[in-house]
């Protein structure tokens, strides 16, 4: 899922001095009243349009990949596992995605269960009630109650989603950063790392993704499982 941008708008603020009429004879005449007022910063939710807008014109080509993934889960609960998982992930515009692990599918099921995912930024809008915390942080609240409080997303300068912040209504939280890379012109996950504290489940992630195929075509079957 990115992760984004930094999108800062700037008000200026323009005092005009005027002179004595004698001087203003002389001077270039004074611009119209409507170029002398000032103009009002912007709300929140008025940068919030744009901030969407970039995010999700980020790699607007790109309609599916498929890459390697592994990842290392570091459990601090019993029984304090410390897998490495290998597997395949499969994206498809605008957010079905998928993880198929090549290891035993109790643990990858596990897995799944507490690896968090974000759906598109052009989807939030359906799904979320989102506000803007910051020019750069974001929060979505679910419109259906379920299991996620609210999530907090920090956005990078080029739109890409720089982390990610899940709040739980049981009171616990789970936290993932990403890097990106350069990928064939594309802006693209290469490295994730996050901390998963829950009631039933605590403990740290590190994912890595290598071998990028890019607009290929997925079966259907990959993302009924």
């Amino acid at each position: 899922m990115r992760s984004q941008s930094l999108l800062a708008v700037l008000a200026a603020a323009v005092l005009l001095c005027w002179g004595s009429p004698s001087l203003a004879e002389e001077s270039t005449p004074s611009p119209a009243p409507s170029a002398q007022a000032t103009a009002a910063p912007l709300t929140s939710q008025e940068m919030l349009p744009s901030l969407l807008a970039k995010m999700s014109m980020v790699n607007p080509d790109l309609k599916t990949y498929e890459a390697s993934i592994k990842v290392q889960v570091t459990m601090h609960t019993f029984p304090f596992l410390n897998p490495t998982l290998t597997g395949r992930v499969y994206w498809s515009r605008p957010d079905r995605s998928a993880v198929v692990f090549d290891t035993l599918p109790v643990l990858a099921n596990q897995f799944k269960k507490v690896y968090p995912r974000i759906e598109a930024p052009s989807q939030w809008a359906m799904l979320y009630n989102v506000s803007l915390l910051s020019p750069d942080h974001v929060r979505l609240v679910p419109r259906k109650h379920g299991r996620i409080d609210h999530l907090d997303v920090a956005v990078n300068a080029d739109g890409t989603v720089a982390s990610m912040h899940w709040f739980y209504n049981d009171g616990g939280d789970v936290e993932l950063h990403q890097t990106f890379s350069l990928v064939s012109g594309r802006m693209l996950v290469t490295e994730q790392h996050g901390i998963v504290d829950l009631p039933s489940y605590k403990g740290a992630i590190e994912a890595a993704f290598s071998g990028y195929k890019l607009n290929v075509k997925i079966p259907e079957a990959v993302f009924a499982s």
